[in-house]
Formats: C-alpha cells, structure tokens, sequence
C-alpha cells in the first residue's frame, strides 16, 4: 500500500523542483512511485485504494501542468522567469505517462480483461435504498472503479500528446468502445482516445 505521506512528500519535491531548488531524485521518486502501484494493483483487495491514489496523482498532473501555464511571474528585476514554467510541464509529462501506464496494467490485467462486457451502473433504486438503510454513502461498485480508471484517463489525455500515450493504450480504448454496451463508460473512453 503506497504511504500517503511519501504520496504528500512526491507533491512537495515535484512543486519545490518546479520552483527550481536543485532535487535531483524526483524522478526517482517517480519511478518509485510507479513501482508502488504496481504492486499495489496486483492484489485486487486494493482496486479502491489504487483508484484513489490515481486520481490523487492525477490531481497533481493536472494542476502542474495549469501551473505551467500561469507560472511566468516577473522576478525582482522584472524579467519573467520561464524555467519555472518548464519546470513544471516537464514534470507532469513525466508523471502523466506513469498514470496512464498504470490504468493500462489494471485494465489488462486477466480479471479485467472484459470488464466492459459485464459492468454496470448500479441502479439508482438500488443506491438510494442501500444509501437509506445504511445512513451513509453506497459502497462503491465495480462500475464506479472503472468509470473512475477511465475518468482519470480522460483527464490526463486532455493534457497531453498522444505520442506520450503507452503502447497498447488507444488499442484498449478501441476494445473497451466497441464492446461496451453502457453509453457512459463508451464516452469516456472516446474521450481518452486520440
């Protein structure tokens, strides 16, 4: 299971480096943290903890590469410092491919080779009933894993080319397009796909 505080730790590294204080094992850490999901999606017992720390770096993706687009601020002699602005576009193109490399590795894994065959969203009857009895949220469904694997996929595919996509991704979307029968899951990955 990946340690939030070493998730917490990456953040920090990748904005101090997109700051530029000389860290020189951020991408260490980033191949470190592709390792650890890795091992964490071998087990599916973790698939929930695995999306969550997806979308977390997503998260993290996604607002380094805004901060790329705003980061030129002027220095004290009123030049603007656009290596802060490299900076943190080159970090989240390095961290964008290991997200997208580890939806890849789930969604091919032997348990979920057709998952798009057979899930479903779970009826809103269902989830209001269970939500009533419960006194809380549904747990959440085998639909509301993969919904949120794509989703992530979607995000990120927004922001980057897709010479950066892995090989086989697009490929899998096709798949997952053609036989899905659910309108909502098909969309998604239209929208992840170049």
């Amino acid at each position: 299971m990946i340690n939030p505080i070493k998730l917490i730790d990456l953040v920090g590294m990748l904005i101090l480096a997109t700051q530029g204080f000389g860290i020189g094992n951020v991408v260490a850490d980033l191949a470190n943290l592709e390792r650890d999901l890795s091992r964490l999606a071998e087990r599916p017992e973790n698939q929930y903890r695995n999306l969550f720390d997806l979308q977390g770096l997503t998260r993290i993706v996604l607002a380094l590469q805004f901060y790329s687009r705003i980061a030129p601020q002027p220095l004290e002699n009123g030049r603007l410092d656009s290596g802060l602005q490299t900076r943190a576009l080159k970090y989240s193109r390095d961290a964008a491919p290991i997200v997208l490399r580890q939806i890849l590795r789930i969604l091919n894994s032997t348990e979920n080779e057709s998952f798009e065959q057979d899930v479903r969203p779970p009826s809103k009857l269902r989830v209001q009933v269970q939500a009533l009895l419960d006194r809380g949220p549904t747990e959440l469904a085998r639909w509301d894993y993969f919904f949120g694997l794509l989703d992530c996929a979607t995000r990120i595919c927004s922001i980057i080319d897709p010479g950066l996509y892995p090989a086989g991704f697009d490929a899998r979307l096709r798949s997952i397009i053609a036989r899905t029968g659910e309108a909502r899951l098909r969309w998604k990955a239209v929208s992840s796909s170049s």
